[in-house]
């Protein structure tokens, strides 16, 4: 699996030279296209490497990368329903899941915002062969909107080498989950007893678990930082792999010709330039990522 990721990465990189390259020779269609095929790839490289799809799973997706987080916002909504059920259905459950900051309102709020995502890919994957693009003041929203959510995760990142957890702040976790299960019924004294023994008895290393939870808290600020930017672009380029492709009057109420559609009036062919840097940008983070943390990942 990672030769064929591996290989997305390369070609996702390709597209992107020739979408630059395309664009510098004002062959603005081309340079659409191969910007949205770049996208397409760079998704599915992920995607592949989340371990979650397979390579026929990119076949079924076709050139539509939205599918990617449809799927995946599906599977989070299910899960986020059963956790609910279980708190319905449990009540003595919710202390146990408090411990990991759930609760019933927060699984609601969790479907609710799965719902409102759906509802804009879906609209997204309509609107495919629609005429209708994004405005300037769109575009340049998502652009501030991006470099602001990278700002934003670049901060923590250069504090996680000095993140520490205190012998102190360890003992606070170990008596909250002490006075958690002192208050379930469903515990009888001796093995509560149990519990206390081996929490205060643990030989826990503070330090080998600081560096346990600053690795896996770098490894997620890092797909952050890639995931986002992929997920906006995917919405922006999932249309254009159709209608820069080649002329269409049959699926339109109008002719759409690529080469009177994408010229310098159009803003996403004014703002190409730096959709295009801001992608070079991501798929780099993108190569980094999987070369550092694909070991791990299936082979």
């Amino acid at each position: 699996m990672q030769k064929l990721i591996k290989e997305y990465i390369k070609l996702a990189k390709m597209d992107l030279k020739a979408s630059k390259s395309s664009y510098e020779h004002n062959l603005y269609p081309q340079a659409v296209f191969f910007f949205s095929q770049s996208v397409e790839k760079a998704n599915k490289a992920l995607a592949l490497f989340s371990g979650k799809y397979t390579e026929q799973d990119m076949l079924d997706i076709g050139h539509d990368p939205t599918k990617i987080y449809q799927n995946l916002i599906i599977e989070q909504r299910l899960k986020s329903k059963r956790t609910l059920q279980r708190l319905v259905e449990a009540p003595e459950l919710s202390e146990l899941y408090s411990l990991s900051g759930i609760s019933t309102d927060l699984m609601e709020e969790s479907i609710e915002e799965c719902e409102s995502q759906l509802k804009e890919i879906g609209s997204l994957q309509k609107a495919k062969f629609s005429p209708t693009f994004l405005s300037a003041n769109e575009i340049q929203i998502i652009l501030r909107d991006l470099e602001r959510i990278d700002s934003d995760l670049l901060e923590p990142l250069k504090e996680l080498p000095s993140f520490s957890l205190s012998k102190e702040e360890w003992e606070a976790l170990t008596n909250k989950i002490i006075e958690w299960a002192e208050g379930l019924d469903q515990i009888d004294d001796k093995a509560l007893l149990e519990i206390k023994n081996e929490l205060h008895s643990s030989n826990v290393d503070i330090e080998e678990l600081t560096n346990v939870i600053r690795k896996v808290l770098l490894q997620l600020f890092e797909l952050s930082r890639i995931a986002a930017p992929l997920y906006i672009l995917s919405s922006i380029a999932t249309r254009h792999s159709i209608i820069a492709r080649y002329p269409d009057t049959i699926r339109y109420t109008k002719e759409m010709y690529p080469t009177k559609i994408y010229t310098r009036k159009l803003p996403l062919v004014r703002y190409l330039n730096d959709l295009i840097e801001l992608h070079f940008r991501t798929v780099d983070l993108l190569d980094e990522y999987c070369s550092k943390y694909g070991s791990s990942s299936k082979t």
